[in-house]
């Protein structure tokens, strides 16, 4: 692994919190799995003005509800890519 892509995976291990864009609104596709994991979990209807670490760690806290493997790395059925 190069040393951009081992610095890009210490930032998504770092807490939410401390990330630069942490106080920034959070992302659309936040925002979408967000929606989709409160539907799944039957949670009530998020704050859409939740920060970027908010949203994340409300994320985390819906798939461990949800019994969703977090380490699994499901980016290509996200984003719609088959190979």
């Amino acid at each position: 692994m190069d040393d951009q892509n081992e610095g890009q995976n210490d930032d998504l291990q770092r807490d939410p919190k401390q990330w630069p864009s942490g106080r920034e609104h959070m992302s659309e596709a936040q925002r979408i799995e967000l929606e989709m994991l409160s539907n799944q979990t039957g949670e009530p209807t998020f704050d859409e003005n939740l920060t970027k670490a908010e949203a994340s760690e409300k994320i985390e806290e819906l798939r461990e509800e949800a019994g969703i493997d977090d380490t699994v790395d499901d980016t290509d059925t996200v984003l719609g890519d088959d190979e």
